[in-house]
């Protein structure tokens, strides 16, 4: 009888402490031990209850690198640099106050004790130099970017939701501007969320209702000075707003996953102009399109079956199709990044990176992923006639794009010198405002007639 007492008492013990364990991961993180987000909204609730509103401030903080140690060097040592983040935080966060992980790279405090918004910005100013330093890891020394957003509750934020999507527009905000940046909600932050869902509901039929149009913006050999090819740029006739450029819409776009249809109708029907063109006048053979892909499209399933049945579509040879992917694309995933680049390129399929030198760039990373082409971002060509920092850095890059047997083009040219300067250097080509602005389809043959007027011929007698 003691014994079958004892065999019941031990599973009771067992069932208790397995329900315990099911509580903690429904409710904790499992590897920084914090409040994850479930829990962390019902502790939101609970300060809300008991303390003056005006006491209570939330403080959203988003981690950006940790993917590239990932990458780099494994998800054990990504893990290590994680936990050393949150070493820091927790030494900055303290009772009465609240640290919780409420996503993959995303943390949250909840503090009771700075009595304004002043006092919160100085909080999250000591929190932003804590995670300035580097964190070592062996020989790896690592520096976290970050964004903060604060709310700090007023009579308007009633419940958890409401100072939570008060915090995450703060957030938002923030990460839009750039990197490091901290952002206290306001009231127009309101205005800007509706916007940008009203944007989202918009574009969901603006596919459907065929109201994005392709605008061509020549490149421009520096040598010859002949049109070889045009990158495509998307823009919205919006039929209350006009004509949209493309920085109102693409970040809203990839948020909602809605560039992927975007994306593919760009690639589409950029090439279906491009065999028109090509068809009709002889200035046009040869000459190569551009495409930008974002990188939620590249890491489509179906991304190499996309460019694939549009070049098969539009009988365009490989050769002439430029894929522009900006530096985050290579953080992603490595493995199947360097397996897709691969294979594009031995479709013929060029490969181009867009804004070099504004991300992550490395030269572990442009050796691995082999490229055909760097586009040297606007930021330094902008004031570089009398700039000698930008100046060194444009040498840099057009000297690694020649030990790496890549072609460089200088995007952003705006003035005379500008061309000038990226000339004498030996940059191959060139794209900006003095040399072309982006063009209608309908208006580029005369452009190029303009051009080039011994090119200038139709083979069908009609243009587009």
């Amino acid at each position: 009888m003691d014994g079958a007492l004892h065999v019941w008492m031990h599973d009771i013990n067992d069932r208790q402490e397995a329900l315990e364990a099911l509580r903690r991961s429904a409710l904790f993180d499992s590897l920084t031990s914090l409040p994850n987000l479930t829990l962390f909204r019902d502790l939101i609730t609970e300060r809300l209850a008991r303390t003056p509103s005006e006491g209570v401030t939330l403080i959203m903080l988003q981690l950006d690198g940790l993917q590239i140690v990932n990458t780099s060097f494994g998800r054990d040592a990504a893990d290590v640099v994680l936990m050393s983040a949150v070493s820091r935080l927790r030494d900055l966060v303290r009772p009465p106050a609240i640290l919780a992980r409420i996503g993959n790279q995303r943390f949250a405090a909840l503090l009771t004790d700075p009595p304004d918004e002043l006092a919160a910005m100085r909080e999250a100013e000591t929190i932003r130099k804590a995670l300035s330093a580097p964190i070592q890891h062996g020989e790896m020394s690592v520096v976290l970017s970050h964004c903060i957003g604060i709310a700090v509750a007023a009579e308007d934020s009633r419940d958890a939701d409401d100072l939570m999507q008060h915090a995450e527009a703060a957030l938002a905000r923030a990460r839009s501007i750039g990197k490091n940046r901290t952002e206290l909600f306001a009231r127009e932050m309101h205005l800007e969320i509706r916007r940008r869902l009203e944007v989202e509901a918009d574009l969901r039929g603006a596919l459907e209702r065929r109201e994005f149009r392709l605008y061509y913006q020549p490149l421009v050999s520096l040598a010859s000075g002949e049109v070889v090819g045009f990158e495509a740029l998307v823009r919205w006739q919006h039929p209350a707003r006009g004509l949209i450029a493309p920085g109102e819409f693409i970040s809203v776009a990839e948020e909602s996953e809605l560039i992927v249809p975007l994306g593919r109708w760009v690639l589409n029907e950029g090439l279906r102009q491009l065999s028109c063109w090509s068809a009709e006048h002889d200035a046009f053979a040869g000459m190569r399109l551009s495409v930008n892909v974002s990188p939620v499209q590249f890491a489509g399933d179906d991304f190499l079956e996309v460019v694939d049945a549009a070049l098969a579509q539009t009988g365009i040879e490989p050769r002439r199709l430029v894929l522009e992917l900006t530096e985050s694309v290579l953080m992603r995933d490595a493995e199947r990044t360097h397996e897709l680049f691969t294979k594009l390129r031995g479709r013929g399929v060029r490969l181009a990176m867009d804004d070099f030198g504004t991300g992550y760039s490395s030269l572990s990373y442009m050796q691995r992923f082999t490229m055909d082409s760097l586009k040297i971002d606007r930021a330094f060509i902008d004031g570089l006639e009398g700039d000698r920092q930008k100046l060194a850095i444009v040498k840099t890059i057009l000297s690694l794009s020649d030990n790496f047997e890549m072609t460089t083009t200088a995007e952003g040219i705006e003035t005379r010198d500008q061309l000038e300067i990226v000339v004498d250097l030996g940059c191959q080509f060139g794209q900006g405002y003095f040399l072309a602005r982006p063009t209608p389809a309908s208006e580029i043959p005369t452009l190029i007639q303009r051009w080039h007027p011994e090119k200038g011929r139709t083979t069908t007698g009609t243009q587009r």
